[in-house]
C-alpha cells in the first residue's frame, strides 16, 4: 500500500510499504480522511518521530476486513477510529484516566511505534472503532479526535451552562472548542486569533464574538500554544476562573505570579481525552448534536501531505486539514 513515510532528513515521503494485516480481534480500515494534528507538527519538526514511521492519529474510514473473533462492526461499515489502545491494567487505566494510560506512547497511532493512518489502509482492534451513520460523510469522522481533546478540557474544568467561554487560538483545537463549549450549555463564547481568516471559521463554528485580542470569561481555553499565550489567557480570566490548557508549547512559556495569584486563577491541564469522552464525541459528530463540516479547510492527496505540513508550520491560517489517501 502507499503511506507518507518519515525520512531521515525530518520530511514525509510517499512509499510503497507492506499492506497491515488484521489479528483476531482487528478490523482493516481503508482510510477515507486523517487529520493532521498540531502535534503532529511539533514532534515531527523536533526530531521525534523516527525514519521509516507513518504517522497520523485522527483516522475516520470504511471497515475492509474483519477478524474473526472481531464483534459489533461488519465489513462495509464507516467508522471514526480511537487512536489509542489503553493497557487496562495501569493506575491510570484502572481509575478511568485512559488517556494517561503508562502504554499511550506505544499504542498509540502514529506517534512511531505503532503505523499511523496517512496511509491507505490501518489496522485498528474492533473496540477502537465508532460506527458512523450510513450516508454520513465519512471524512467529518476523522474531527471525533481534536473534538474528544476540547471536551475533555471543558470536563475538566468548572463549566455550568450560561458561563462566559474564552478562546485563544482558532486553529482546529480552538475551533473545536468553540464547537464544544456550545455543546455544553454556555453562555457567551468569544474566540481571539489575530488571523481574520481564523476568526471567521470560529464565528463560523459558533463563537458569539470574536476579538484579535482577549476578552473578559469566567474559562479561558488556551489552544495557541505560543509564546506568551498562557500570560493572556490569565489576564483574561474573571477573578476566580479557571484557564484551561489544550495546547503545548514545546519552547516553554511562563506566567506572571503576581496577575495569577491575585486574581486567583485555576490553571487547569489537559491531556488528551478518555476513551469514553472519545466516544461522546463521535456520537455527538454522527447525532448531528454537532457540525463539524465547517472547520475543514483543506483537504490533500498523500502527495501532498509533506507540503501541507511545510505550510502549516510555517502560519497557514488553516482550520482543519484533511490527508485523503
Amino acid at each position: 500500500m502507499r503511506a507518507a513515510v518519515v525520512t531521515a532528513d525530518g520530511h514525509l515521503a510517499v512509499e510503497e510499504v507492506p499492506g497491515p494485516e488484521p489479528g483476531t480481534d482487528d478490523v482493516l480500515v481503508r482510510v477515507a480522511a486523517c487529520g493532521i494534528c498540531g502535534s503532529d507538527l511539533h514532534m515531527l519538526s523536533a526530531g521525534l518521530i523516527p525514519p521509516g514511521a507513518v504517522m497520523g492519529h485522527e483516522p475516520s474510514g470504511v471497515v475492509e476486513a474483519v477478524g474473526t473473533d472481531a464483534s459489533g462492526v461488519c465489513v462495509g461499515d464507516a467508522v471514526a477510529i480511537h487512536p489509542m489502545q489503553p493497557c487496562g491494567t495501569c493506575d491510570a487505566c484502572t481509575s478511568g484516566a485512559t488517556q494517561r494510560c503508562l502504554m499511550m506512547g506505544q499504542t498509540c497511532l502514529g506517534l512511531g511505534t505503532r503505523p499511523g493512518a496517512y496511509a491507505e489502509y490501518v489496522t485498528v482492534p474492533a473496540s477502537e472503532v465508532h460506527r458512523l451513520p450510513e450516508g454520513f460523510p465519512v471524512e467529518l469522522g476523522a474531527l471525533a479526535e481534536p473534538l474528544a481533546v476540547a471536551l475533555h478540557g471543558l470536563r475538566r474544568s468548572r463549566l455550568e451552562p450560561g458561563m462566559t467561554v474564552g478562546v485563544i487560538g482558532c486553529g482546529p483545537i480552538g475551533l473545536c472548542a468553540v464547537v464544544a463549549a456550545n455543546a455544553l450549555g454556555a453562555g457567551e463564547i468569544w474566540a481571539c486569533d489575530p488571523n481574520e481568516f481564523r476568526a471567521e471559521l470560529a464565528a463560523a463554528a459558533g463563537a458569539s464574538r470574536t476579538s484579535p485580542s482577549p476578552l473578559d470569561a469566567d474559562i479561558v481555553v488556551e489552544a495557541a500554544g505560543a509564546q506568551g499565550t498562557v500570560d493572556l489567557a490569565v489576564n483574561a480570566t474573571r477573578g476566580g476562573g479557571q484557564v484551561v490548557l489544550l495546547a503545548v508549547n514545546l519552547a516553554g512559556d511562563s506566567v506572571w505570579p503576581f496577575v495569577w495569584v491575585t486574581k486567583e486563577v485555576e490553571i487547569v491541564p489537559a491531556l488528551a481525552y478518555t476513551r469514553a469522552e472519545y466516544g461522546e464525541a463521535a456520537e455527538m459528530i454522527a447525532s448531528g448534536a454537532v457540525d463539524v463540516a465547517p472547520l475543514v479547510t483543506r483537504r490533500v492527496l498523500l502527495e501532498e501531505t509533506d507540503q501541507a505540513f511545510t505550510d502549516l508550520l510555517s502560519g497557514s491560517p488553516d482550520g482543519k486539514v484533511l490527508v485523503t489517501p
